[in-house]
């Protein structure tokens, strides 16, 4: 039985408070390639998850980079994101994050791979998790719509959905609906904060409705892709109005870093190079 392994090191620079993710099926602990030819010259996979290809992982909180891993199916695993090959450079190495940077990052197609899991993980471990999930979800854009799509189409495949796995369905009704209201949930309980979070969680729906828009008019080419600079900056415009919202203690405890941190969420070199 296969396992699919999840790895992390921190993203675009030294320093960075953002982990890149990537998926494996195989413990590079013990296994290390030095490069993808290696890797698919032992005939293993390795899933780039809109990032490049690392030996190992290993980031301030996670030494040796390993976030999770758990036995499941490969053949799904391989439907829901091919492997081997850079995202940046194919569209069926994207899951359903197609529009880099707007529809979701590394952490969401790490978890879409890791679908494929039996008890369907997440990175929920790694810095910078509950900043993503603030605008792109688990799963990224439109889960209910494009992703919910394509993990059911792919458990329909021959030898992609073993009986002994949950169907889509008894999954989303037996784990949590979303990593981020979750926790500002927990965070912002009690009568005294309930408008707090009433906003909070509007910010959000707008903050997600303009993503949402952003990524049609992109797929419609009414605009052309913004540049990573200009993502960010919108980004951080968010996070502004949302540190005006909760307060510099509460801001912190949601998203583990001060409200004055300006923070880099789009990785400029996958932008750039992606198809």
């Amino acid at each position: 039985m296969p396992t699919l392994y999840a790895w992390a090191k921190p993203a675009f620079f030294n320093g960075s408070l953002m982990d890149h993710t990537w998926v494996t099926d195989y413990d590079n602990r013990t296994q290390k390639y030095l490069d993808i030819n290696e890797v698919v010259a032992n005939g293993k996979n390795y899933w780039y998850a809109w990032g490049d290809y690392h030996i190992l992982g290993s980031t301030p909180l996670l030494t040796d980079g390993f976030v999770c891993g758990g036995d499941g199916s490969l053949p799904l695993a391989k439907c829901l994101c091919l492997p081997n090959v850079p995202s940046k450079q194919n569209h069926l190495a994207r899951g359903t994050i197609f529009n880099y940077g707007i529809e979701g990052v590394c952490h969401q197609l790490t978890n879409q791979i890791l679908a494929a899991t039996d008890s369907k993980l997440l990175v929920t471990k790694v810095r910078g998790y509950i900043l993503t999930t603030m605008f792109f979800g688990d799963y990224g854009k439109s889960e209910d719509k494009f992703w919910n799509s394509k993990y059911t189409g792919c458990s329909s495949q021959p030898d992609s959905y073993r009986s002994d796995l949950m169907s889509f369905k008894e999954v989303q009704m037996n784990r949590h609906v979303d990593t981020f209201e979750t926790r500002a949930r927990s965070i912002l309980s009690g009568k005294s904060n309930h408008h707090k979070l009433n906003k909070l969680l509007e910010l959000r729906r707008a903050q997600q409705s303009y993503l949402h828009s952003l990524s049609d008019k992109i797929d419609s080419e009414k605009i052309s892709y913004p540049s990573a600079e200009e993502l960010n900056a919108k980004y951080n415009e968010f996070l502004s109005q949302a540190a005006d919202l909760l307060g510099p203690a509460a801001f912190q405890s949601i998203f583990d870093f001060p409200p004055d941190t300006v923070v880099k969420l789009v990785d400029e070199s996958q932008l750039k190079s992606a198809a």
